[in-house]
């Protein structure tokens, strides 16, 4: 999977989009297993669409987003990285949801102060 998600920062592409997402939806249902593995592998594929990812895949990252606050915060990241994708991606939409779960996340002291103190 890694050398595919590689793979797919270099060539970019709708086609490699929609694969990187359909390698998230195989992983959403396996995180709350006890092992933790698939919970670890999200970050990944969530870390190459803050790179390739564009604009029309934003309404796609926001339906997914109540699934990837599964862990009490941010033990993983990718709730992190999708934050990461909507913020690069500059939408008045998602400005409104940014800046709600960095507050409930910075007020618990998850993200490590990563966002001002005027949020």
């Amino acid at each position: 999977m890694e050398v595919f998600i590689e793979t797919s920062e270099i060539i970019g592409g709708a086609w490699m989009r929609e694969k990187l997402k359909e390698i998230t939806a195989a992983l959403l249902p396996l995180i709350r297993q006890p092992d933790k593995y698939a919970a670890y592998r999200l970050e990944r594929p969530m870390r190459a669409m803050v790179k390739i990812g564009k604009p029309e895949d934003e309404e796609w990252v926001l339906c997914i987003l109540d699934q990837l606050e599964f862990d009490e915060g941010t033990e993983f990241a990718q709730l992190r990285r999708a934050m990461e994708y909507l913020a690069n991606h500059e939408s008045l939409k998602a400005l409104p949801i940014i800046l709600e779960i960095g507050n409930r996340h910075f007020a618990d002291g998850e993200l490590g102060g990563y966002l001002p103190a005027c949020l």
